[in-house]
């Protein structure tokens, strides 16, 4: 976290969201090559609609996981439980 907070400011959660999902697009997914196709054959209208469609969904999938997140959290047994297993297995 030392190094994130050189690179982006505490004030600038925008951008550090930013640069992380910049990241995680670098590699060429489904989405990506999807995107591009759309592109190429319907124009950027149909481009901008199908991304602003997936930014509108990531929107609740990463909500639920926050509110997942933080139910697990306070579960102190299962959090024990899932660290035994963990070691146990893996």
């Amino acid at each position: 976290m030392k190094i994130l907070d050189k690179i982006v400011p505490q004030k600038s959660p925008f951008l550090l969201g930013f640069l992380i999902s910049l990241m995680g697009a670098l590699p060429l997914g489904y989405i990506n090559v999807i995107s591009l196709q759309l592109l190429l054959e319907q124009g950027n209208w149909a481009t901008v609609s199908f991304i602003s469609g997936i930014v509108f969904i990531e929107f609740f999938v990463l909500r639920a996981v926050s509110f997942g997140a933080k139910w697990l959290v306070k579960q102190k047994k299962l959090l024990v439980f899932i660290d035994v297993f963990t070691i146990l297995f893996f």
